[in-house]
Parts: structure tokens; sequence; C-alpha cells
């Protein structure tokens, strides 16, 4: 029999601080039974209590009213300790074949997934909180207007705009009660902001993404306003745009000697002092011309100021197997490599001027 003691969860507690364990409740079963063959009657009652016992506690946690982020913490707690335990159940009982360790990871999966739904969620949270978009707006538009609006707002041409564009949407909701006009006044904003906006769908990225990268990475389109590439290091840097910017900024200036003293092999201007200046010069501020857009140079640099590896996908990059091959800045400047458990920072290039941002799945 599973107990408390043999499945070692000793922080997963409800919202009042109580043991999910002490639930007395009809036991939740998963819909999605993994099939676990060849095995004795034994070893299948002993697996599948253990599969009960851990979708049990994945549905404790998900109907819980914890905090979105503990959630997913203690979402990620059951799938990786029920992983751990039925792959030592079928190994003492000699059916840990690879088909069987496969189904398994097939239905530990659909709590990944609702640990992924969960952080997608919580990310999306932050962003309306972070534009101060008022309530009323969030409940009355629909997910598709909120997601134009939010486009709308992470761009640095109505940054002055931003509270006065959220006011006039509410005017607009208050006054008719529909969110047709609403919906009207952010078509003009997007016709206004974005005229020549980045159309993912009928780009070759897109082919691409879905054939080679689709299963190992969540893609996210960054703003198309030229600071594209500054946007993909904030997003998994998790600061702000204009931060990133200002720290390549502020170390080439108080480097260039280490920077100018040497051949230099990560891309961009050919080590040609003068040029990369008068680029470095537009870098501290939002890029207003092609002069201030991210360049590999770029990156390469701030690989090295934030300690992080950074991959670089494009379209055309593939070995004979048409399998992805990203560029790949993962060296100090004594080119020794960056810290083995740094996370990288993976970027879509489209081959042309921009860049999109990939998320790793867990």
């Amino acid at each position: 029999m599973i107990t408390q003691a043999n499945l070692q969860f000793p922080l997963l507690s409800n919202a009042n601080g109580l043991s999910i364990f002490n639930k007395k409740k009809a036991p939740q079963t998963s819909k999605i039974q993994p099939r676990i063959v060849p095995v004795s009657p034994k070893a299948y009652k002993e697996i599948t209590t253990l599969l009960n016992k851990g979708w049990e506690l994945f549905i404790d946690v998900k109907n819980s009213e914890q905090t979105t982020s503990k959630k997913i913490e203690n979402i990620n707690k059951v799938q990786n300790t029920v992983a751990r335990l039925l792959t030592k159940k079928m190994q003492e009982h000699n059916c840990a074949s690879p088909q069987n360790v496969k189904n398994i990871h097939t239905w530990i999966e659909a709590m990944r997934a609702e640990a992924r739904r969960l952080k997608s969620l919580e990310d999306y949270e932050q962003r309306l909180d972070t534009h101060h978009i008022p309530l009323s707006l969030r409940e009355q538009l629909s997910q598709e207007l909120l997601n134009d609006l939010l486009a709308i707002l992470d761009s640095n041409l109505i940054s002055n705009r931003k509270e006065e564009i959220c006011k006039d949407l509410e005017a607009a909701l208050t006054e008719s009660g529909s969110s047709v006009v609403a919906a009207s006044m952010i078509q003009s904003l997007k016709e206004e902001i974005f005229p020549k906006q980045f159309n993912y769908q009928s780009n070759p990225s897109a082919t691409f993404y879905q054939q080679c990268l689709s299963h190992h990475f969540i893609f996210d389109s960054n703003a198309n306003d030229g600071d594209c590439m500054f946007h993909g290091f904030a997003k998994h840097l998790q600061i702000p745009m204009l931060t990133v910017r200002q720290s390549l900024k502020k170390f080439v200036s108080e480097n260039k000697k280490l920077l100018f003293s040497r051949a230099y092999e990560d891309g961009g201007y050919e080590n040609d002092e003068n040029d990369y200046l008068k680029h470095l010069s537009l870098c501290g501020e939002h890029a207003t011309s092609s002069e201030g857009w991210g360049t590999l140079r770029d990156s390469a640099i701030l690989s090295r100021i934030y300690q992080r590896p950074v991959h670089i996908y494009c379209y055309y990059m593939r070995d004979e197997n048409n399998q992805a091959t990203p560029i790949v800045l993962n060296k100090n400047w004594d080119g020794s490599p960056l810290p083995a458990d740094a996370e990288p920072i993976y970027l879509l290039f489209d081959g042309s001027v921009h860049y999109d941002s990939l998320f790793a799945y867990s």
C-alpha cells in the first residue's frame, strides 16, 4: 500500500497548511492510464495504486486554493516524485522496458502540460499587471482583444500613451456597453503601430519551427519595433528591455581595451572600433533606426555579461538530417566555457532582420 512516508511529499499542503494526505475522500484515478506489459498481477496492482495516488495528489494540487506559482511548484514535485517511484517500482518487477517507460512518461506529460499552462497563465497575468490594465478591461474584452492590447502596450512607440489608451478603452466600454467599439479602437491602434507587422505564419521560420523546434520549444513573438533581439534577452532574464540595452552600453564603454585589443571573432563590425562605437551610442535607448538594432556581436557580449549561453536558430541552419543547428555563444572572454548549469537564452532569427523568443519545455 502506498503511504505518505514512502511517497515522500513532505512539502505538499493545501491552502490551510494541512497535509493533503489527511483528506478522506474517494481516490481520483487518472483518465489516462498507461499500458504496462508484461507484468504480474502483484506488480500491476502496486503500479496502478501508485499511479492513482499520484493522480489524486495532482488533482488535489490543481484544485487547491494555492497561488499559481505554488501550484506549479507542487505539480512539478508530484510528477518528479511519481516518475522516480514508478521507475524504481518497474525495475523491482523487471518490467522497465523502453515501451513501458515511454508509456509512463506519456502519462506524466499530462501533469507537465498543466504546469506549463499555469506558468503561461501566471506570466500572462503578470503582463496585465505590468501594463496596469484595469480589471474592467480584463473582464469585458475577449482573450483575442486582450492579446492585441498587450501587443500594443508592449510597443515603445506609444510609451507615453499607455495610460491614456486604457482610459479611452474603459470609457468606450462604459458608454457603449459593448466591446465592439473597443475592438474598433484596438484595430485602429494596431494599424497605426504595426503597419508592417511581422507575419509569422507566412514566414519560412514558421515551417522551420513546426518541423524542427515545436517539440522542444514554445514560440513567443517579440515586438517588431527595432528592439526585438533585446526583447528576447529581457524575456529570458526577466528584466526590462532597456536595462539590457543599457548594460551593454555601459559594459563596452568601460571595457574598450578588452574588446578592441585583439581580433574579435563573434561577428558584427569586423573589429572596426569606430563603427561599433557609433552603433553602441544608440544602444542605451529604444532603436530609432537600423543602426540601433541588435547584432550578433551584441548577443556575444550580453552572453558574457549575464553569464548565459545563447542559442540562435534560423531556418537555413540545418544539418544533413534536416535537424536544427543553432549558433551557440558559450564562451567567456578568456575562451573558457560559461557555467555548465547556466540556462541558455534561445532566439529564433528570421534570416533577415527579426528575432523572436523560444522557451524550452521544462
